[in-house]
């Protein structure tokens, strides 16, 4: 019987949780595929953020007169932007995971529309594409694929 991993077999494995786990995914460059497990209206999670001149982001609690970010004397600080975030089907090594990733409410108005178009987006797997725009800001493409059924009843959300 074989104990462990390698370290190579290690950095490709997704984390289980515990301290610096993957707790609420983000967008990061490029593509990220997975499968949506909610429609917008049964457990999208809406909320806003702050993020913090240290390089991390951490919730808004709505409470100007105790929220750190609130009552930062730093302008960026300050500022919230609204955050999505919802349950997602990823796969490792042909092993399927549920997950958690927020978006941008550019990216959850995309999806928005393709729930108004399709009445879904469970349905299919999509791409999200994150990318730097001529002007050195951020913008995302949507892509959907073919609708597949995967019997999303069997993972814990």
């Amino acid at each position: 019987m074989r104990f462990g991993r390698s370290a190579a077999e290690a950095a490709e494995e997704p984390s289980r949780g515990g301290a610096g786990g993957d707790f609420i995914k983000y967008l990061r460059e490029g593509d990220t595929t997975f499968r949506i497990l909610q429609d917008r209206d049964d457990g999208w999670v809406y909320y806003w953020e702050h993020f913090s001149p240290m390089g991390f982001s951490f919730p808004c609690t709505n409470e100007e007169d105790t929220c750190p970010g609130c009552i930062s004397d730093n302008e960026k600080m300050k500022k919230v932007g609204r955050k999505i975030a919802f349950n997602v089907l990823e796969s490792f090594n042909g092993t399927d995971y549920v997950n958690v990733y927020k978006v941008p409410s550019t990216v959850a108005s995309k999806l928005e529309n393709r729930i108004a178009r399709f009445g879904t987006v469970t349905d299919r797997d999509y791409t999200i594409t994150k990318y730097k725009t001529t002007g050195d800001r951020w913008d995302f493409d949507l892509e959907g694929d073919t609708p597949t059924p995967v019997p999303i009843e069997r993972f814990e959300l």
